[in-house]
């Protein structure tokens, strides 16, 4: 993927740890129950990315000492970043859509 390359690339610039969490498609679908039991709902596009950010903090939680993590949930939403933001009929109406 590359975004995992991306992300090698970024954490070696910031010096920073970086793990990579790998889990096999019958992991996914053993996580749905409990994903879905949370999210109190069946959104596809929510449950998809929810399995995922559950994974990987059940991995932090199980193998490391962290106790807080940041992810880029959101933040797509909030600096506009997905392509269909620079197909906005205007810069305010993008501005709408990502509040």
């Amino acid at each position: 993927s590359p975004d995992v390359e991306a992300a090698r690339v970024m954490a070696a610039h910031l010096n920073t740890e970086h793990y990579e969490v790998k889990f096999t498609p019958e992991e996914g679908i053993q996580a749905l129950h409990e994903v879905v039991y949370h999210l109190e709902g069946y959104d596809i596009t929510t449950v998809r990315s929810s399995v995922v950010m559950y994974l990987i903090s059940k991995y932090v939680r199980e193998k490391t000492d962290t106790t807080v993590i940041f992810s880029g949930e959101g933040s797509d939403e909030l600096c506009q970043g997905y392509i269909y933001f620079c197909k906005a009929p205007s810069p305010q109406e993008a501005d709408s859509e990502s509040r």
